[in-house]
C-alpha cells in the first residue's frame, strides 16, 4: 500500500483574509478534488485542519503512488470558486509505501516527514520518503531551537540598502534587511530562516526588534546629516506581524521612542496580505497613512495585483520586483510590463521604487521609462550602520556595467 499526506499550502491566508465560512467552503471544495483523483479501491480521509491523506491499496508499482500524487496535484491545479470568487488550491504531498515500512506507525511517520520536506522544497509538488529525510527534519528543529535563542538573546543585526533617486543617483532612504549573526554558521541571510520563523510566531518579536532597531538608526543618522539630506528607513512586514493585536500602536510607541518623524518610516508589505476585504487591515493601513507613514507594496506583481486596491485604498509606493528587471533587457514583453507599471503608477500619483538594479543598462532603460526610485548592487550591496551613513555622506563609485 501506499500513504499519502496531503497539505494544503497557505490556507490560514485564506483563512485570515477571507474567513472561517470561505476556508470552509474550500476544504469542501478540496476534499472533493482529492477523492476524484482516486481510484475506487483507495481512501481519501480528512486528518483535521487543511490535512488531508490518502490510503492507495493494491500497488503492484511503487510509482503507481507518484501517480496518484500528481493526479491529485493536477486536479488542484483548476481555480476553485467559492462565494462567486476564484481560490486557488495549492498544495504539498509527502509520499511512502510498505518496502520503506512495516508498520501503520512507520507509514505515518514517514509520510509526514515526506510532506515536512516537500513543504521546504516549495509549494505544488510531492516528496517521496527517503531515510535521509530524518536528518533533514532534525536539521529544521535544530534551526527552530537556535532561532528561538537568537531571538531571546538578539542575535540579529541589520544591514541598509541604499534606495537612489535615478535621476541624480543620491540616496534617498534605504531598506532595512535583518540577517542572523549564528554562532557556528555566521552570517544567515533571511531566505534560510524567515520560513521557520513565520512557521514558529517567531517572526513577531523579530519583527518588533527591526523596527526599533531601523528605527533608532536612522534616528542617529538624522542627528548628524544636514536636513536636506536625511534619509527614511523601510522596514518589511509580514502578515503574522501585521496581524498582531495592536501593531498600529507598537508602530507609533516606536516611532515616539525613537524621536523621528512619520515620514522618516516606510512599510513594506506584501500583496498576500490585501487579498480579500478585510477593512480592519485598510482601517490600520488608513491609520498609519494618516500618521505620515509610507505604505509599501512589495514585490509588486507577482502575487496578488488587483488595480481596485490600488485606486482606492491608503498605498503610497509601489516596489518592482527584481524578476521583472532582470528579464525586461531581453524580453520586450517583459520592458512593456515594467513601462506599463511605471505609467499605472504616475496616473495613480503612487511612486514605484526597482528593484534588483544590477547594471548601468537597468538604470539608463528604468530612467528612460520616468520610473524615480531604485535599488540594487549597480548603487551597493547591503552595508551595515556605519558603511551606510559613510555611503550617504560619499557614495561609492558606480558598479561596472
Amino acid at each position: 500500500v501506499g500513504v499519502l499526506f496531503i497539505d494544503l499550502d497557505d490556507f490560514k491566508v485564506v483563512n485570515d483574509t477571507l474567513g472561517h465560512a470561505t476556508g470552509d467552503q474550500l476544504l469542501i471544495a478540496v476534499a472533493g478534488r482529492i477523492a476524484g483523483a482516486l481510484r475506487a479501491d483507495d481512501t481519501a480521509a480528512r486528518l483535521g485542519g487543511d490535512e488531508f491523506a490518502a490510503l492507495v491499496e493494491n500497488v503492484q508499482d511503487p510509482g503507481a503512488v507518484e501517480e496518484t500524487a500528481t493526479r491529485i496535484l493536477a486536479a488542484l491545479s483548476e481555480p476553485i470558486i467559492v462565494d462567486g470568487g476564484s481560490l486557488q488550491a495549492v498544495a504539498s504531498i509527502g509520499i511512502t509505501t510498505t518496502p520503506e515500512a512495516d508498520t501503520a506507525d512507520a507509514l505515518l511517520r514517514q509520510a509526514d516527514l515526506a510532506l515536512y520536506v516537500a513543504k521546504g522544497a516549495g509549494k505544488n509538488q510531492w516528496r517521496r520518503y527517503q531515510s535521509h529525510l530524518h536528518s533533514a527534519m532534525v536539521e529544521r528543529l535544530e534551526l527552530r531551537s537556535a532561532l528561538d535563542h537568537a531571538v531571546n538573546e538578539g542575535h540579529f543585526l541589520l544591514q541598509f540598502q541604499p534606495i537612489v533617486d535615478l535621476a541624480t543617483d543620491e540616496a534617498v532612504g534605504f531598506e532595512a534587511l535583518v540577517r542572523w549573526h549564528h554562532p557556528q554558521r555566521g552570517i544567515i541571510a533571511p531566505d534560510e530562516f524567515i520560513e521557520v520563523a513565520e512557521e514558529s510566531g517567531l517572526i513577531v518579536p523579530m519583527g518588533r526588534w527591526v523596527l526599533d532597531q531601523a528605527l533608532h538608526t536612522v534616528a542617529q543618522w538624522r542627528r548628524i546629516l544636514p536636513r536636506a539630506r536625511q534619509p527614511y528607513v523601510s522596514v518589511n512586514v509580514s502578515v503574522r506581524q501585521f496581524r498582531q493585536s495592536g501593531f498600529v500602536e507598537q508602530v507609533k510607541a516606536s516611532l515616539e521612542y525613537a524621536g523621528v518623524p512619520a515620514r522618516a518610516l516606510m512599510l513594506e508589505i506584501t500583496e498576500t496580505l490585501l487579498m480579500g476585504d478585510d477593512e480592519q487591515i485598510w482601517a490600520d493601513l488608513a491609520v498609519l497613512q494618516e500618521l505620515g507613514v509610507r505604505i509599501a507594496i512589495d514585490d509588486f506583481g507577482t502575487g496578488y495585483s488587483s488595480l481596485g486596491y490600488l485606486r482606492q485604498r491608503p498605498i503610497d509606493v509601489l516596489k518592482i520586483d527584481k524578476t521583472f528587471i532582470d528579464d525586461m533587457v531581453g524580453s520586450e514583453q517583459q520592458l512593456a510590463l515594467v513601462a506599463g507599471i511605471v505609467s499605472l503608477a504616475r496616473t495613480l500619483n503612487l511612486t514605484v521604487v526597482a528593484e534588483g538594479i544590477e547594471d548601468a543598462t537597468h538604470r539608463l532603460i528604468l530612467a528612460q521609462l520616468g520610473c524615480p526610485l531604485g535599488q540594487g548592487y549597480y548603487y551597493s550591496a547591503p552595508l551595515d550602520a556605519t558603511e551606510a551613513l559613510a555611503w550617504l555622506r560619499n557614495p561609492l563609485p558606480l558598479a561596472v556595467a
